[in-house]
């Protein structure tokens, strides 16, 4: 047999390397892929919705107060030790860094991205298991978490194999720079904000001390007289220069802060009075909450009867005898612990509680609470000194209290037998009559209810996405179809950059159906007329949410529209023209405003609703006074 050649034998070692050679990692693919991208999409927007609800001027859809997201964001595990970062801002940066550096191998898992991506579900896994721990089921942290695991699944799942090289030094370069960069922005962003929110609430409370220095107890005989705003108890003179009220729930952190402080401040200081009311966090008693608490942890009701039936037998020694019990227990307690305390404050327990079930408690309740309603009650602590409203930003940290107490005393105020606040009704009206004209008159005939040249015309610059414009919608169209002196007219405000110039801002918070759904509005106008845009109108806000465009082709075909026709007329020019035009009109009239603005008459309208009253009807009214300003600018 003759002997193998040399270049014979070399062919063959080189095919034997090869065959035992790891093959190349191929990048993910199909499904795998679109996991991947759907668990960062997932957890890259709830993160963003949670770093959102760090900034003051956000508050996010059921997280309010005492909520799970609340409950978690100031829990120990919310932030970053010594930096004290949101966590929120961490997992955020994080999420994108991951899909940077898929993205940066060419979709292929690297050595150096399957580490990160394991050590990514390793901190999910363990910031899960201690919101079961916790019983802290915040819906917005679940979601970044899952969707960081389905992410994590996607990577670990994929073929294995040996990256290009330098894969993982790209994929970790990536993830770094991402990181570096999405944490610094957020980092600044919240400074900024939160720099913007202090002088905001430092300039209110300057209005707010400057009123009281004026005498504003003393009001116009216009206006319609109220009772003077004072408690059942008092600590300090009835004739006191400095006259506190406070709205307190006794499981509130800063309410309890807050009575801490007053009480040491009526220790040393003769010409200050206190006099607590009560809003408790708990709907069994309370039928005025705010949606956002109706979630609430702890319930404050059973906290605020022990008060005020302590209040009904003793008067105020027992009120706020009872009332400093209370907020050392945080409002909670056992049945137990609470006749433990009875015996000590010398009460027959079983005559203490009928008086807490008793109908004067509970009407009781619900005169403050109807009260705190009433002057417009955005969260607990609800402070006025002498008749004023001061912002909660102005009762925190500790020592902001005196401080601000004693800015009140120096403005020499004299003692005042009634502190009469406005309500938030009033205060809404006020703020609509100091709103100038910025906004014409004109607008197409498809988009409008109610006759033209009509005295008072409504304009409602909406994105079909937004939740409140349903409501919003049918009292204005109500009012316009009921009445022979008002028209509406709906201008288009989508809040999403593919179609809205104005929204092409950083951090700004868009609508993902917007352009669609406003086109679709726009072409079934330019199709059908009139009656067209107004069914259309009324089904894009009955869906909300809801769209896709799916429901969208059969709506078009109920409407008995061609959807081949309909389809292409959205993309034509002439309504991106429309958009464009109607996005300008609202920037150059209130910028920074967005979908959901209202005017009227060309003003703006700040506030169209307090708690669960429209009050279009009041505006009315004022918008009919003769003292009305001149308009400014031309119709746009």
């Amino acid at each position: 047999m003759p002997k193998p050649s040399k270049t014979t034998r070399q062919n063959s070692a080189q095919r034997g390397v090869a065959a035992s050679a790891p093959a190349l990692a191929e990048p993910l693919r199909g499904a795998a892929f679109a996991a991947a991208l759907l668990g960062s999409a997932v957890a890259i927007g709830a993160s963003a919705i949670l770093s959102l609800g760090a900034f003051p001027q956000f508050t996010l859809p059921g997280c309010g107060p005492k909520s799970a997201c609340a409950a978690a964001a100031a829990s120990a595990w919310g932030k970053l030790p010594a930096v004290n970062v949101p966590v929120s801002f961490v997992g955020l940066a994080f999420f994108l860094a991951m899909l940077a550096a898929l993205l940066a191998t060419g979709r292929r898992v690297s050595g150096g991205l399957r580490t990160m991506a394991r050590l990514g579900a390793l901190v999910s896994a363990l910031y899960l298991a201690i919101m079961v721990i916790e019983r802290t089921f915040c819906v917005y942290c679940i979601a970044a978490h899952a969707g960081n695991l389905v992410f994590f699944a996607a990577v670990e799942l994929s073929r294995r194999g040996v990256a290009p090289a330098g894969a993982s030094l790209r994929a970790v370069g990536a993830a770094g720079g991402a990181f570096v960069l999405a944490l610094g922005g957020l980092v600044l962003g919240q400074s900024l904000a939160v720099s913007a929110a202090k002088a905001d609430a430092q300039s209110r409370e300057d209005a707010a001390v400057g009123r009281v220095a004026q005498q504003m107890n003393v009001r116009p005989a216009a206006e319609p007289v109220r009772g003077t705003l004072t408690g059942r108890y008092r600590l300090g003179p009835e004739d006191a220069r400095v006259r506190v009220v406070v709205f307190s729930c006794f499981t509130c952190p800063l309410c309890r802060n807050v009575e801490s402080e007053l009480l040491e401040i009526l220790a040393r200081r003769p010409d200050v009075s206190l006099s607590p009311k009560v809003f408790p966090l708990g709907a069994g008693c309370n039928a005025t909450l705010p949606r956002d608490f109706r979630n609430a942890r702890g319930d404050g009701c059973p906290a605020a009867r022990v008060a005020l039936a302590a209040g009904q037998i003793m008067g105020s020694e027992g009120f706020f005898q009872a009332s400093k019990w209370l907020f050392e227990k945080s409002g909670s307690f056992t049945e137990a612990e609470l006749d433990a305390q009875l015996t000590v404050w010398g009460y027959d327990p079983e005559k203490f509680r009928a008086a807490m079930a008793g109908p004067e408690v509970q009407a009781q309740i619900r005169a403050d609470t109807e009260e705190a309603q009433e002057l417009g009650i955005p969260a607990t602590p609800f402070f006025f000194i002498n008749g004023e409203e001061f912002p909660t930003t102005s009762l925190e940290p500790r020592g902001s209290v005196t401080r601000l107490i004693e800015r009140v005393a120096a403005s020499a105020p004299t003692p005042a037998s009634a502190d009469r606040p406005p309500t938030a009704i009033d205060r809404a009206l006020a703020q609509f009559r100091a709103s100038p004209v910025t906004l014409g008159t004109s607008s197409g005939p498809s988009a409008a209810v109610g006759p033209e040249g009509a005295p008072f015309q409504f304009v409602l610059f909406g994105d079909y996405q937004v939740a409140f414009l349903p409501d919003l919608d049918r009292e204005l169209r109500s009012l316009a179809t009921s009445r022979t002196d008002v028209r509406y007219v709906f201008r288009h405000f989508p809040m999403h950059g593919d179609c809205n110039p104005v929204m092409r801002r950083p951090n700004v918070r868009t609508n993902p159906f917007a352009c669609r759904t406003t086109a679709a509005a726009i072409v079934a106008g330019r199709l059908a007329g009139p009656d067209g845009f107004w069914k259309m109108h009324g089904w894009l806000l009955s869906v909300g949410q809801g769209y896709s465009d799916n429901r969208l082709f059969e709506q078009i075909k109920a409407m008995g529209l061609d959807p081949a026709v309909f389809f292409s007329e959205t993309v034509k020019p002439e309504v991106r023209r429309q958009i464009e035009t109607d996005a300008a009109a609202l920037n150059a009239a209130a910028p920074g405003k967005g979908g959901g603005a209202l005017f009227l008459n060309g003003r703006f309208v700040p506030v169209p609703k307090v708690g669960e009253a429209w009050i279009l009807a009041r505006l009315l009214d004022e918008a009919a006074k003769p003292s009305a300003p001149v308009p400014g600018p031309a119709a746009q």
